[in-house]
């Protein structure tokens, strides 16, 4: 339901229409036609034919006329080129398809771990102002017996103020990450996900994790193949100048 993957995948589909659209010139072209003639007179004539005689139409009163004509395309470099190059750039849409599906679900884990720790973070301010609330009840009380100035009940007050504002961001902080897990997932409203426990922390070597993060990118394969696209668009211009072989055939009947 996510607007952003429907679209990646509409631009793949539409790039498979253009691949379909430059194979039309390769495929056979069939021409039917048909006519019908009036005449305003009918010319008969008749002949001896073995032994009888046999009737011959020289101008009939009506006639009907068909014909068909069918070529087929043998040699056409310049349309084999366009063909390759548009199943390349079909081929660049579906990478970038997959390559914006891998951001999207980037984009939704980010978001799951931020309102995750949001939780954390909303729960331990809540802790800091009720310890900050009990401080500044303290200092009142301290005030109240004479073991205590004004000021430090001004400062306990000002630090539980702080952590209460601190409290509102944390909230806002999740609510916003939680509608940023529902809109990524198409949802009108904000959404809570439980997050498995944290893996433990595993080591890698360097140069190959680099290697596999390079042949897993569909972005990367998306690229080279728009390379790969526009050399051949590049040699489809070259051979538009080439001949064309082809065959025809036709037939008539009246």
């Amino acid at each position: 339901q996510n607007p952003t993957l429907e679209e990646a995948r509409a631009r793949a589909a539409a790039a498979l229409g253009v691949v379909r659209q430059a194979t039309a010139p390769l495929l056979p072209n069939l021409a039917v036609g048909g006519g019908y003639f009036h005449n305003n007179a009918s010319v008969i004539i008749t002949a001896p034919q073995g032994g009888a005689l046999e009737r011959i139409y020289i101008q009939p009163l009506d006639a009907w006329q068909a014909s068909a004509g069918l070529r087929v395309l043998l040699i056409v470099p310049e349309a084999w080129f366009s063909m390759a190059a548009a199943r390349d750039a079909a081929l660049a849409a579906a990478e970038a398809s997959d390559a914006t599906r891998l951001t999207v679900r980037m984009a939704l884990v980010q978001a799951a771990w931020t309102a995750w720790a949001g939780d954390e973070i909303v729960a331990a301010s809540e802790r800091a102002v009720a310890s900050a609330r009990s401080q500044a009840d303290s200092a009142g009380r301290l005030l109240q017996a004479g073991t205590a100035t004004s000021l430090s009940v001004l400062q306990a007050q000002t630090s539980a103020t702080r952590r209460e504002s601190d409290l509102v961001a944390a909230l806002s902080e999740r609510s916003r990450a939680r509608i940023a897990v529902g809109v990524l997932l198409g949802r009108p409203g904000p959404v809570t996900i439980t997050m498995p426990p944290l893996p433990a922390a595993t080591s890698h070597d360097l140069e190959a994790l680099f290697q596999q993060a390079l042949d897993a990118r569909p972005e990367l394969r998306a690229q080279a193949a728009v390379v790969r696209s526009y050399e051949k668009q590049q040699s489809a211009a070259l051979w538009r100048i080439a001949p064309q072989i082809s065959a025809s055939g036709g037939a008539q009947a009246q």
